[in-house]
């Protein structure tokens, strides 16, 4: 039974894969050429974006740890600030 098929199976494969052209080249229900659009080269600058995802990772951090027990009472700098040594 399954080797009856097979044939049949092929031919019918065959058959739907031929189609007609119309007599000016192009797939049947088309008519003829597709037009081209033109357009002049011009040099211009672009701009630039990237959008993606990410992480940000600083070099270094600074964990800020009191060296006396205690309540802290207020806070000498603003986060991001560049401090030296002896600063208060």
């Amino acid at each position: 039974m399954i080797r009856r098929l097979i044939p049949l199976l092929v031919l019918l494969l065959a058959a739907t894969g031929c189609t007609k052209k119309d007599e000016k080249g192009g797939p049947p229900g088309k008519g003829g050429p597709v037009p081209v659009n033109l357009a002049e080269v011009v040099a211009k600058d672009m701009p630039v974006e990237l959008r993606t995802f990410g992480n940000v990772e600083p070099i270094a951090s600074v964990a800020v740890k009191a060296q006396v027990g205690g309540e802290l009472l207020e806070v000498n700098f603003e986060e991001g600030q560049r401090v030296t040594k002896g600063q208060l």
